[in-house]
């Protein structure tokens, strides 16, 4: 994984994006470039030249494109082809454009567009002002790394803007010297401004711990249990961990269509290459090193494939990796085989050491990792068949370090009083395992416009926290250690850092920082913190103690399907979008929603018979520490019920509630997940729709039900989105796949879902690089309501509408319609009852006012029943 990138001619032949990914050098291609175009190559190239006129193209510039993919899908028929431009060899970002055609041959939708009279463009670009660099000096400031960072030698790239115009940046890429993080930056030619700063790295926590010691086992371990051959004891599909229900032994769980020698075969001949846990699809190993990882322990089946190791909870995560690597290796393939039979098929770039079909790049089986990082679980994304001993596609899952539970004490009667469960770091002097470390808790205060994150080394109020417990916030504006040592220098006995978030993960520290750390630092919550700090700013002292106890067993990563899944789905969404050379470059854009698809797939997954949607569902919440119905990582749960999730596209780019559903400005991938929270929340709608609709089929490979259909829709969503797409990007292939693959059945109700979460018709999009142009829109096309039955010779009003609380009702009633009252009610499009009432006929015609004050916004039908029958009509609530 160190920063080693594509040569021009490579980047001509397998990708076009690169535009913000750090790829690595593909020093021997692991299979042939194509020699002879393929009829979608061919399609795709005709199409070009007879439209070349409406693409903005001169003839000029159709010796400037190249075709960077293309393959057929067997369930539809339908045919895609992936174009970019290029310069010289070098392709020119933004340029990406798909074309994809039904089985008839008809194009059924065209995404992205070109630049027109590239070269004459280029000639007309003013010299850079800007030197390389003057440019690498900002990359490297923009990121907050030294200047003393040995970056890769930044290159003139040209890129399409928004607007269509063509403009010349450096591209910076840069590897910090901790951390798996792979940045690369763009920075303006002309103005040295940062264009764009993205990770390569698709991380599930801001902030990772250190690395674990090398404490696994050192040599293979046999299975003892049972003999059962090709067996694996797991925690099987659709449980999402330990916590939901017992490990059983799956006997020959290959899907023999997606892997038709076993998961174990990597030279598509009968019997295992392998008796360890690797095989065409995945490798499951601890592994040893520092970046360039190498493989250690992997547990050993034997001859027999006999994968019986037992999990104990109350072992440390170390002593499970057998079970754990067993459950991951299980689950990895799993997503392989599933994936396969919705259309994520060697041609359009899975993840196989070998393809059986011989199309397409081979190689890039998934490296699935446990226990390099504490509390982190991340996805290296790469194009399709480039790989290098450095850079791979691999899941990494760490080791999620438990909480004290009552660490914390808050003496007295009042509204803070009682035990909190705190993390200790791993620095300064540890917590008493005796006599607790007594004190009244004191916020600190550095004078700074942020006064409460005790950044400043000297604190104003040292006086008053002076031999008690400072408190702090927790953010970023400086390190841990910083805050540490300020509150040891203001004479504090310890450091309470109050968390963002309601979960905690493993604090990181350089070792060589926290020397002369003397007093102990311990995390609480945000829930947690806000009701420190506000019992605090009450005016009233708190008195506090800290206390050590033997901590619980770590929880082993490998353990949480979920979170696997969501890893898994990563490699995805970044090979179907925009095609398989241009991977991981066509979701960097930062209203991207590759989050929202991962958390979709982690959910799916895991949704057992019996599941209702409205119920809500957390994610991670096994490696939190939580139970089953906690809150999991993200800022709400999932649910189709707007009183515990009433996300909408109005939140992106906003604050709401204190969570932040923007970019930070640097990268961080924790506004990426609350974007993505967003996102998949309208496909948990959606799926609990068509659940409705066509019902739930526990035969997740090739059943019929709503679950499969949505699946189904949203993998041939994928390939249909532009690269670089926004939610109305999204929401208009999902359309547009409907279409192909069912026939359009599901218009109106795709139409009605999205537009309950604020992207209906009416809704704009805007640059899909910017998360504050967009609009939230709660309307559904004209003639696609679901009105129901109607009474003949009557007539239903309501409005305002959109409303923004009260509405108006008046029913002109016909001659049938009676004088009896009318009662109302409000539904959601899932067909949810959320506020009824009754109304007297002379009120109902003379215009009745219901208040809808406790509505969530969203789209909602309004029922009026008369003694002769139901009017209907849809209205808009809005935020």
């Amino acid at each position: 994984m160190l920063p080693l990138f594509l040569t021009a001619t490579h980047r001509r032949l397998l990708f076009c994006a690169a535009l913000l990914g750090a790829m690595p050098v593909l020093a021997q291609p692991t299979a042939p470039t194509a020699t002879v175009a393929s009829p979608v190559q061919t399609q795709a190239l005709e199409y070009v030249r007879a439209h070349a006129a409406s693409l903005g193209l001169s003839d000029a510039d159709l010796n400037d494109l190249v075709v960077t993919g293309s393959y057929s899908d067997a369930h539809n028929g339908l045919r895609h082809a992936f174009l970019c431009q290029q310069l010289n060899g070098t392709a020119v970002q933004g340029t990406e454009v798909g074309l994809h055609f039904d089985a008839a041959g008809k194009l059924l939708s065209r995404t992205g567009s070109f630049v027109g009279g590239l070269r004459a463009a280029v000639t007309r670009l003013a010299a850079p002002a800007v030197t390389s660099s003057a440019a690498t000096a900002t990359a490297l400031t923009h990121l907050r790394q030294p200047a003393t960072a040995a970056p890769e030698p930044a290159t003139l790239v040209y890129l399409r803007r928004p607007t269509g115009a063509l403009a010349a940046a450096w591209q910076v890429q840069v590897r910090p010297a901790t951390g798996p993080d792979a940045w690369t930056v763009l920075v303006d030619a002309a103005t040295g401004r940062v264009l764009k700063a993205r990770n390569r790295i698709i991380r599930e926590t801001r902030k990772a711990g250190a690395a674990l010691p090398a404490s696994a086992p050192a040599s293979p371990q046999r299975a003892q249990g049972p003999a059962v051959a090709n067996g694996y004891r797991v925690f099987a599909a659709p449980l999402e961990s330990p916590l939901h229900g017992a490990a059983t032994v799956a006997v020959s769980p290959a899907d023999a269509v997606a892997s038709p020698f076993g998961w174990h075969d990597t030279n598509g001949a009968a019997g295992p290459e392998y008796t360890i846990s690797r095989g065409n699809n995945a490798y499951a190993f601890t592994p040893t090193g520092n970046h360039v990882v190498t493989p250690g322990f992997s547990p050993d089946g034997g001859t027999g494939l006999e994968f019986d190791f037992a999990h104990n909870p109350a072992l440390s995560a170390q002593a499970n990796q057998p079970a754990a690597l067993t459950n991951l290796f299980y689950w990895a393939n799993l997503m392989h085989d599933l994936s396969l039979r919705y259309g994520f098929s060697e041609a359009s770039g899975n993840f196989q050491a070998t393809n059986y079909s011989g199309v397409a790049g081979g190689g890039d089986y998934i490296r699935a990792q446990i226990g390099e990082n504490y509390s982190e679980g991340y996805f290296n994304p790469t194009a399709d068949g480039v790989i290098t001993p450095f850079s791979y596609p691999e899941i990494v899952l760490g080791i999620w370090q438990m909480l004290l539970p009552n660490a914390l004490t808050v003496a007295g009667s009042g509204p803070a009083a009682g035990t909190y469960a705190a993390m200790p770091a791993p620095v300064g002097r540890a917590l008493p395992l005796g006599a607790p470390l007594s004190g009244t808790l004191v916020l600190a205060n550095d004078g700074s416009s942020t006064p409460s994150s005790g950044c400043r080394g000297t604190w104003l109020n040292a006086a008053q926290v002076r031999g008690n417990i400072a408190v702090a916030d927790f953010d970023y504006d400086c390190a841990y250690v910083d805050k540490l040592r300020a509150a040891q220098q203001a004479g504090a006995r310890a450091l309470v850092l109050l968390h963002s978030q309601d979960f905690l993960v493993h604090l990181e520290m350089d070792p060589a920082d926290t020397v002369g750390l003397r007093i102990p630092l311990v995390m609480v919550t945000r829930t947690d913190g806000q009701r420190l700090k506000t019992a605090m700013a009450s005016g009233g002292p708190l008195t506090a103690s800290l206390r050590g106890a033997a901590a619980p067993p770590d929880r082993n990563g490998g353990f949480d399907n979920g979170v696997v899944a969501h890893e898994y789905a990563h490699g995805i969404s970044t090979r179907l979008t925009g095609g398989p050379a241009g991977a991981p470059n066509c979701l960097d854009n930062a209203e991207q929603m590759g989050e929202g698809w991962s958390d979709f797939f982690e959910l799916w997954m895991t949704t057992r018979p019996g599941d209702v949607g409205t119920t809500p569902r957390g994610i991670g919440t096994y490696v939190l520490s939580q139970p089953t119905s906690g809150p999991g990582i993200r800022p709400l749960p999932y649910s189709t019920n707007f009183a515990a999730n009433n996300a909408t596209y109005a939140f992106i780019g906003q604050t709401v509630n204190g969570v932040n559903y923007g970019d930070d400005g640097f990268g961080y991938p924790y506004d990426s997940h609350n974007i993505g929270l967003v996102w998949c929340t309208v496909l948990w709608d959606l799926n609990w729709a068509m659940i409705q609709r066509y019902g739930y089929d526990a035969n997740l490979s090739t059943g019929t039900g709503g679950n499969n259909k949505t699946l189904q829709l949203v993998m041939d969503a994928l390939k249909l989105q532009p690269c670089s797409p926004g939610f109305l990007d999204g929401r208009d292939a999902i359309l547009a796949a409907d279409r192909a693959t069912f026939g359009g059945a599901n218009q109106a109700l795709i139409w009605q879902v999205f537009a309950r979460r604020g992207m209906g018709s009416n809704a704009v999009q805007g640059s899909s690089d910017d998360l504050l142009d967009n609009t939230a829109g709660f309307l559904i096309p004209t003639g696609l309501a679901t009105t129901g039955p109607q009474l003949a010779g009557a007539t239903l009003d309501v409005y305002p509408n959109p409303t923004r609380g009260q509405l108006t009702l008046r029913l002109s009633q016909g001659t049938a319609a009676g004088t009896a009252p009318v009662a109302v009610a409000v539904q959601s499009m899932l067909g949810q009852t959320v506020w009824t009432g009754t109304v007297s006929a002379t009120a109902a015609a003379a215009g009745a006012v219901l208040d809808l004050g406790t509505v969530a916004p969203g789209v909602y039908l309004v029922r009026a029943r008369t003694a002769a029958g139901v009017l209907t009509r849809r209205v808009v609530v809005q935020p």
